[in-house]
């Protein structure tokens, strides 16, 4: 384990790979006792006065992909557990919870990561609670009753007397507070859209038990995570500010199977965007997923077909009787969602009359590298086409 100590000196120089800025002022690497067998690192964040405002390393600091925190109330400290090993993304940041990790959870911050660059002019960092304020937007924060637990959010409002449209955005898989959809608030924030995120249950400042969602618990995780989701909706229909006739649902990776189960839970939802998620059943997606990045996608594919393991929680047959419009964006190299079959899936729905479409990138991972420069456009347009904007 490799302990770096920061101390509050402001310095004007940056050295490489060995600065980072919290609140807008850089902490200069003051100490470093290293052991080469440990796969992580330990930051201590001395006298940093700590606020969601933006804490990001430098582009230089190329090994480290994402940060989980915890605050360290007696010692005024903020510990952060850092992936390595990992590519190097436009921007960092820090998110607000346990150090708890998997490969899969920094994956899904990377897509926001490079969204966050495409989504055009915020300039925000993109795991971080606070997202870029658009001038004359309101931030609303609070707590609002889930299933069994209450969720702790951020509601963005954009500026005008509204009521206004609005998106809630669900989570990827780990521990997720509602940092992970602030890259995503800029580009609905512009479209004249609220955005509600939150805290998943369980982590952060929200109650309830975090649990995880595996293939033997699908069915039931499934179903109290689309639950919350739908609590979210429920919670914006109390609010003024917001036009209850117009919500809809957004999120990244696991978030598409729980959207998929809170669309069918609630008539109130009147859409939803999927990016990088999967109509497969939970099971055959987690055998996908963990077949060897070292194979051709053309054999993980056919091994996939082979597939005869529990499939879980199944998402075909709620998609079937789905009537909103829904759009998922995919990346064709996906190895951890198989693109090709989800295609497939929501070909044969459009095919039956459902509005769904599939925009799928090129030469796109599960980051969706592809979809720089495009995505926003890519989602605002298929909103406008569907009367959605």
């Amino acid at each position: 384990m490799v302990l770096h100590e920061y101390d509050d000196r402001h310095h004007t120089k940056s050295t490489f790979g060995q600065n980072i800025f919290c609140s807008g002022r850089l902490f200069q690497r003051k100490s470093v006792h290293a052991s080469r067998a440990a796969p992580a690192t330990i930051i201590h964040l001395r006298s940093c006065h700590w606020t969601p405002s933006p804490c990001r390393f430098n582009r230089s600091c190329c090994s480290y992909l994402h940060i989980n925190c915890r605050n360290l109330s007696q010692s005024r400290a903020l510990e952060c557990l850092f992936a390595t090993n990992l590519p190097c993304p436009s921007r960092m940041s820090i998110a607000n919870y346990p150090p708890v990790a998997s490969r899969r959870h920094f994956i899904l911050g990377g897509v926001a990561l490079g969204l966050c660059a495409c989504s055009g002019g915020g300039g925000s960092s993109s795991d971080n609670a606070a997202a870029a304020t658009m001038p004359g937007a309101t931030v609303m924060d609070g707590m609002f009753p889930g299933t069994d637990a209450s969720l702790h959010y951020r509601l963005d409002l954009p500026a005008g007397p509204g009521p206004f449209p609005a998106v809630v955005i669900g989570h990827g898989s780990g521990m997720a507070t509602l940092a992970e959809g602030a890259a995503f608030v800029p580009m609905f924030n512009r479209a004249g859209f609220a955005v509600l995120r939150y805290d998943k249950r369980g982590v952060g400042q929200s109650t309830g038990i975090y649990r995880g969602l595996g293939v033997a618990n699908s069915d039931t995780q499934v179903d109290e995570l689309a639950g919350d989701m739908v609590a979210g909706v429920t919670f914006l229909r109390t609010l003024r500010e917001i036009n209850g006739s117009r919500i809809g649902l957004f999120g990244v990776s696991q978030a598409g199977w729980i959207m998929i189960a809170a669309a069918r839970k609630s008539v109130d939802v009147r859409f939803f965007i999927a990016t990088v998620g999967s109509t497969m059943p939970v099971g055959a997606n987690i055998f996908y997923e963990n077949l060897p990045a070292t194979n051709s996608l053309d054999a993980n594919y056919a091994a996939l077909a082979a597939f005869a393991g529990n499939p879980g929680w199944d998402p075909r047959p709620t998609l079937q009787a789905l009537r909103m419009p829904a759009l998922w964006l995919l990346g064709a190299d996906d190895r951890l969602v198989p693109t090709r079959e989800c295609v497939k899936t929501i070909g044969a729905l459009q095919q039956a009359g459902a509005r769904f479409r599939a925009n799928v990138y090129d030469n796109a991972g599960h980051e969706l590298s592809g979809a720089i420069g495009r995505f926003e456009a890519d989602v605002l347009n298929w909103m406008a086409a569907e009367g959605l904007r």
